[in-house]
């Protein structure tokens, strides 16, 4: 039988949401919230306003940026753009924040939509 696992009073306190949040996604193998939330607070700005129409931040886990795009062309475009787009990301959010860009074609259109 499994006994229950016995918890630290310490870790009953009060911590920020922010803290939580960096230790579960750390857990999961995923980037600190706070550089998932950089990376959609900055995208446009890092990627470029006719790169940022065409492709969405989904996710950052281990340092591979999963971008979503809608059509076959960009995702070709955005792998030759991988370089800028790393040191720029890594410049925003700190030195091997983003190693990686990973590109997924949905075939739906990223105008207009919400992101974060």
């Amino acid at each position: 039988m499994n006994r229950p696992r016995r918890v630290d009073p310490a870790d009953r306190d009060p911590r920020p949401l922010a803290a939580a949040l960096d230790e579960l996604t750390g857990q999961l193998g995923m980037a600190p919230s706070s550089h998932l939330s950089a990376v959609f607070a900055h995208w446009a700005e890092v990627a470029g306003p006719v790169v940022s129409a065409h492709a969405t931040p989904v996710g950052l886990r281990r340092g591979v940026l999963q971008l979503e795009v809608a059509e076959p062309g960009w995702a070709t475009q955005l792998r030759h753009l991988e370089p800028q787009l790393v040191a720029r990301l890594c410049e925003q959010l700190g030195d091997e924040a983003v190693t990686a860009v990973r590109v997924t074609v949905t075939g739906r259109s990223h105008r207009g939509r919400s992101r974060g």
